[in-house]
């Protein structure tokens, strides 16, 4: 089997299914505040334009995703951050953000190089530990703190560890503390990155929500 999964921890979200099953068992009524499922209905009109959108005969994608789409992130992007980006070489689509969480460091890191280790926040989604593992790098938590504002600050880190790094991910609006990031806090991180020739990778997934 590959050693990479068979070093990983279990699941969070799993384990919690499976206390949340026996306190259920038990009667014991649940607040669940686990992975966010929805418990509103699905508004009729978006339900309405996936029905329509759906072609007679449907057809795998290819790996760059549809023109339209390409063209309408570029858009929404320059309308919400005034940010232009090429739709042709700088947006590719992905099913969700944990998919392309994952794959990353499959693409930046070679096992041959010093320079592996992934950094990121803790507590974070597992996401970040399993795609770095599976690359073959060193995943590097940081713990988060509150007097810090949990803000990831690269600033305190060893400089050794700074160049070893490939990666660092940063997640602001924070999952799970709910920290937000002022624009000092993000050029101040670019500037590191930039110094030590780190990839920033910035998980965005709940800006939208305010």
């Amino acid at each position: 089997m590959n050693k990479a999964i068979k070093n990983l921890k279990n699941y969070p979200m799993e384990e919690l299914n499976k206390i949340k099953s026996s306190l259920k068992e038990r009667g014991i009524k649940i607040y669940d505040f686990g992975t966010g499922d929805p418990k509103e209905p699905t508004p009729e009109i978006i339900r309405n334009a996936i029905k329509s959108a759906i072609p007679e005969v449907s057809q795998y994608p290819s790996v760059a995703g549809r023109k339209e789409l390409r063209d309408t992130i570029s858009k929404w992007f320059e309308n919400r951050f005034s940010v232009k980006l090429n739709p042709d070489t700088q947006i590719i689509p992905s099913a969700g953000s944990k998919e392309a969480i994952f794959h990353f460091p499959l693409v930046f890191i070679d096992q041959e190089e010093d320079k592996k280790r992934v950094i990121f926040g803790t507590p974070a989604y597992p996401v970040y530990e399993r795609g770095t593992l599976y690359a073959g790098g060193i995943p590097t938590p940081i713990k988060l703190k509150e007097e810090d504002g949990f803000l990831l600050r690269l600033d305190k880190i060893d400089k050794e560890i700074l160049k070893e790094t490939k990666i660092v991910w940063i997640n602001y609006p924070h999952n799970p503390t709910g920290a937000v990031a002022p624009a000092s806090y993000f050029e101040e991180t670019i500037k590191i990155c930039q110094e030590y020739n780190i990839i920033l990778c910035s998980d965005e997934c709940y800006t939208e929500i305010y």
